[in-house]
Formats: C-alpha cells, sequence, structure tokens
C-alpha cells in the first residue's frame, strides 16, 4: 500500500526522513519521564500539608484522599516510564516506514504525556498512505497489561503506607475502614479496585506474555484464542476511553486559542503583534488539533480492526507542504 522510499535526513512535512524524527520522539519520552517523577516528587514532598487541608479538621478522610492521589501519582509515574521505554526501543529498532505505519503506537501509549508533546510528534510524521506492521489489538493488550500487573501493586502499596504513616500521626487499618471516619468508601474502593485490576493484569502478562502469544492470538479460532480476544477487547475499551479523553482536550485547545485571539481583539493595550501572534497561534492550533482528531479517530478505529490501522493521506496541511517544499527550492 505504501511506496514511498524512506531515508535519513531532514524531516518536514512531505519529508519522507525520520533522521531528526527519532531524536525528537526519544527526547519527549524522556522529558515526559523526568516531569511524572518530578511531580511525584513534590507530591511527597508537600503531603503532609496536602492531607491536612484537603478536609479540614477531618484528618482521617483527608489523609485517605491524599493517600488515593499519590497512589494514582505513583501509577501514573510507573505508566509513563513503561510506556516511554516501548516507545523509545520501538523507534530505535525500527525502519522510517515501520514508524511511520505503526504511529498510532505514540498515540496510544504516549497519554501519559498528557497529549502536550504528542500533537508535535505526528504531524512532523511524513504524511503518506500507509498500513500498520504490527496488530494493535495484541501489541496494546500486552503493553497495558504489563502497565497495571506493576502499577496497580504500586498504587495499593502506596495507599495504605502513605494513609497510614504518610500524616502528622500514624493512623491504624482500623481507622481507615472505620465507617465513621470518613475514609471507608475511599479506602474500599481502593482496595477492590487494585485488587481487581492486578488479577486482570496478572492473568494477560500471562498469556500474552508468552513466546507463542502472537501466534496463538492471530492462529486458529479456538477456546485459547477467544479468551485472548475477550481480554484485548477490555484493554481496547481502557485505552479508547483514554483516546477520547484526548479528542476532548483537543477540542478545548482551539477553543482557548479562539478565546485568546477575542482577548486580544477586546484589549486595547495589546498592540497589532499581540493579535497577529493570537491569530497565526489559532491558525496552527487548528492546523495541528485537526491533524491531531483526525489520527486519534483512525487510531480508535484502527485498534477495533483485525485488519490494523489504514492510515490515509491527510489534506489538511497541503498548504504548510507547499509552503515548505518551495522555501526548499529557493535555497
Amino acid at each position: 500500500m505504501n511506496n514511498t522510499t524512506y531515508q535519513r535526513g531532514r524531516p518536514g512535512y512531505g519529508s519522507t526522513s525520520l533522521f531528526g524524527l527519532r531524536g525528537m520522539i526519544v527526547t519527549f519520552q524522556v522529558i515526559g519521564m523526568v516531569f511524572a517523577l518530578a511531580g511525584l516528587v513534590a507530591y511527597i514532598v508537600y503531603f503532609g500539608d496536602i492531607s491536612n487541608n484537603i478536609s479540614g479538621d477531618k484528618n482521617v478522610q483527608g489523609r485517605a484522599l491524599a493517600a488515593m492521589i499519590l497512589g494514582l501519582l505513583t501509577y501514573l509515574a510507573w505508566k509513563t516510564f513503561y510506556a516511554g521505554m516501548i516507545i523509545i526501543r520501538f523507534v530505535r529498532n525500527s525502519d522510517d516506514g515501520e514508524i511511520t505505519a505503526n504511529r498510532f503506537v505514540l498515540s496510544a501509549l504516549s497519554l501519559n504525556l498528557g497529549g502536550l508533546l504528542t500533537p508535535f510528534i505526528l504531524t512532523r510524521l511524513p504524511n503518506v498512505p500507509v498500513r500498520s506492521t504490527i496488530n494493535p489489538r495484541w501489541f496494546l493488550s500486552r503493553s497495558m497489561g504489563m502497565i497495571a500487573v506493576v502499577g496497580a501493586p504500586c498504587f495499593l502499596l502506596v495507599f495504605f503506607l502513605s494513609a497510614l504513616n504518610g500524616g502528622d500521626s500514624p493512623l491504624t487499618t482500623t481507622q481507615l475502614f472505620d465507617k465513621n471516619a470518613g475514609a471507608f468508601g475511599v479506602t474500599l474502593g481502593v482496595l477492590i479496585s487494585q485488587v481487581v485490576i492486578t488479577l486482570f493484569a496478572a492473568i494477560t502478562v500471562a498469556f500474552y506474555y508468552q513466546k507463542n502469544s502472537h501466534d496463538l492470538f492471530t492462529g486458529p479460532k479456538n477456546a485459547l484464542r477467544t479468551f485472548m480476544k475477550i481480554i484485548a477487547v477490555i484493554w481496547l475499551i481502557v485505552v479508547t476511553i483514554e483516546l477520547f479523553i484526548l479528542l476532548f482536550f483537543a477540542i478545548v485547545r482551539i477553543f482557548g486559542a479562539l478565546a485568546d485571539v477575542l482577548n486580544t481583539l477586546s484589549d486595547r493595550n495589546r498592540g497589532p503583534l499581540m493579535l497577529f501572534a493570537a491569530v497565526f497561534n489559532l491558525m496552527w492550533t487548528v492546523a495541528a488539533m485537526t491533524y491531531y482528531i483526525y489520527t486519534i479517530n483512525k487510531t480508535i478505529v484502527g485498534i477495533w480492526s483485525d485488519e490494523g490501522v489504514v492510515y490515509g493521506h491527510f489534506s489538511g496541511f497541503a498548504r504548510l507542504e507547499k509552503a515548505e517544499n518551495g522555501q526548499t527550492r529557493q535555497r
């Protein structure tokens, strides 16, 4: 389907070279890891103050809520690290065509970056028709299973350690499970959810990390293949929800850029230069987020397809491609 010849050189909208793009992808993953770790450390440092301020005098309830947030941050930090390592390894071990064809991996596994850097990565990928070369259901189930089998127990461990020992004075498990103390619902919810996630993730890892797991997943129909497909559907629902969240934030960014233009027009203290900058930002945001929404839409459709992601040429960047090609000829 894709007859494009890939090479190493200068990346661009219409370019098929990923020489510089590889470095940017790796750099963005490292940045995501650093920010996730920094956020986790900062929360740990101020944990006592946060737990005391969340619910005022209800210290047990405040401690439980703060501990739940710390557990979630721990889970997200691990997810950021592991997903980043998957992407880095994929980029280093794949050729240019494979990276472009499987760009949905960046969209699905870069969710922990909050969508701040992913749009820029996606807009720099070659704008050519491609088909994914890996099975998205198998790959995402395998990745999400390992993330959860480590992350969920860490969530649970950090929750209880911080809830019992993280405040001004230690608590007991009896206080956390006391229905009259205000922390019972939070504690029970965290315990049940993380135990269920851990068990399901352990089952996923047991089946998807076998040496012949891919052959079993794509092989002849049997009970084992059906069971693995059911596991994949559950993980795909989770990933799809995360992608819809990204769609929401992409739309919010467009409205945010539009609001910035309107604020600039209504503020007499801002000159023409500020208005030009706001309009340019709006144009770029609309172009980038439209491409981003297009990519996420293709990703959602593709991960629910046994054939994988079919990613066509996106005409939204045609003018940008022509402009860049014109600049290149002038040089």
